[in-house]
């Protein structure tokens, strides 16, 4: 079943709102991830550290493109 199916007796306004609050909350989640590529980014760290920084990079990289490949499949 489809959720425009359950929401058959919903009006459209109701169902509006809440779509607007799922996209707000994807877009949050979409800028949490952007900024910590960004403080993780091999770039920005000297030395030892840059290693460790370089692996937390690509965890925040595989992370946001398995979001974005899931959203856009939804």
């Amino acid at each position: 079943m489809y959720i425009w199916q359950e929401m058959d007796h919903v009006p459209i306004e109701k169902f509006l709102v809440s779509l607007q609050q799922v996209l707000l909350k994807t877009e949050d989640v979409k800028k949490a991830f952007h900024l910590s590529a960004l403080k993780w980014h091999p770039d920005k760290h000297q030395g030892p550290s840059q290693e460790m920084a370089a692996e937390k990079f690509k965890l925040c990289v595989n992370a946001y493109s398995s979001l974005c490949n899931a959203l856009s499949a939804a």
